[in-house]
């Protein structure tokens, strides 16, 4: 029987709209065992299933905050995908007041706040048809799903909800936050291109790398990416 690793850093991930707490149990198999992976769902599924689901991005944060703030050790770092990096990048900064900064944030395939157009779709406002396209063209569900109308019916409202979290998101400039960032994306994602992610880099005094990969926006569900996010992550950690 192998000794139990003592853990020494946290990992707290938010997950991407539509997405849930359950998107990361595979980045454990990356990341070494001292890491302690924090998944953060928000209501409306997997645990939180029976919570009524959040359209604002505030009161998201609220929740988010009352939850991470009591768990937060010495070494923690934060990681975000899509609207998750919203959500980390803010709940960073709001830590970061309460005298708390994260060792490090880490963000994918988002827009850097701030940057135009980042509300401009208003996906929360589109037709079932409409989004179903929209989902399809991000190339993060398989076609079989998207074709069932049974599990889409309860999987829309929930894509919706998330994506009316990420409308209602209001950027407040402030002064350069002291954490180092580490901004990724996708190639050929349709929404998000490379200067959105390097302008994540305007947001921070405290360090800076973006790396673009091969795939679109969900680019890290390849185990290759993902396994150098992981090894970042891990590094960073070390470091």
């Amino acid at each position: 029987m192998k000794p139990k690793v003592k853990v020494s850093a946290q990992l707290f991930c938010f997950h991407h709209a539509g997405g849930s707490s359950n998107y990361f149990t595979k980045w454990k198999r990356f990341l070494h065992a001292s890491i302690e992976v924090i998944p953060i769902g928000l209501p409306g599924r997997q645990e939180r299933f029976q919570e009524p689901l959040i359209t604002d991005f505030s009161a998201a944060m609220e929740g988010m905050t009352g939850i991470v703030v009591p768990r937060v050790r010495e070494s923690f770092a934060l990681v975000g995908h899509s609207m998750g990096a919203l959500l980390a990048f803010e709940l960073a900064r709001t830590l970061e007041q309460l005298g708390r900064p994260p060792c490090a944030l880490f963000v994918s395939s988002c827009r850097a706040p701030g940057r135009s157009g980042e509300n401009g779709s208003r996906k929360s406002q589109m037709t079932d048809s409409a989004l179903i396209q929209e989902i399809r063209a991000m190339n993060g569900t398989p076609e079989s799903l998207l074709l069932n109308s049974e599990l889409m019916k309860l999987i829309l409202p929930i894509i919706k909800a998330d994506f009316a979290v990420c409308d209602s998101y209001k950027f407040h400039p402030q002064p350069f936050s002291s954490f180092p960032i580490f901004a990724f994306g996708g190639l050929d994602d349709p929404d998000v291109n490379q200067e959105d992610i390097a302008a994540w880099g305007h947001l921070t005094s405290g360090g800076f790398q973006f790396r673009m990969f091969e795939g679109d926006h969900f680019f890290i569900h390849k185990e290759c990416q993902l396994r150098q996010i992981c090894s970042t992550i891990m590094n960073k950690f070390q470091s």
